[in-house]
């Protein structure tokens, strides 16, 4: 088997192995930065005891299509 030509291969997290490596791997990216900066904004919020409440945070991830995926047939 080998992809994509059998089947689509997809990694999670977007290391530096995911592009660097023999395999050009397609990957979801995770807002590693976005994460980081809420977290910290919670962290303040509470120390700070605003009052306000807060909320589980939602951040998207993104595909990063490259060289072992493509689009489904029916696509």
């Amino acid at each position: 088997m080998s992809a994509p030509e059998d089947l689509s291969l997809i990694g999670f997290d977007n290391t530096v192995f995911a592009q660097f490596g023999y395999i050009d791997l397609s990957t979801i990216d995770t807002p590693r930065h976005d994460m980081g900066a809420t977290a910290v904004n919670t962290l303040t919020a509470r120390i700070e005891d605003t009052g306000r409440p807060t909320r589980p945070a939602q951040l998207a991830p993104r595909l990063i299509v490259r060289s072992t995926t493509v689009p489904h047939p029916g696509v």
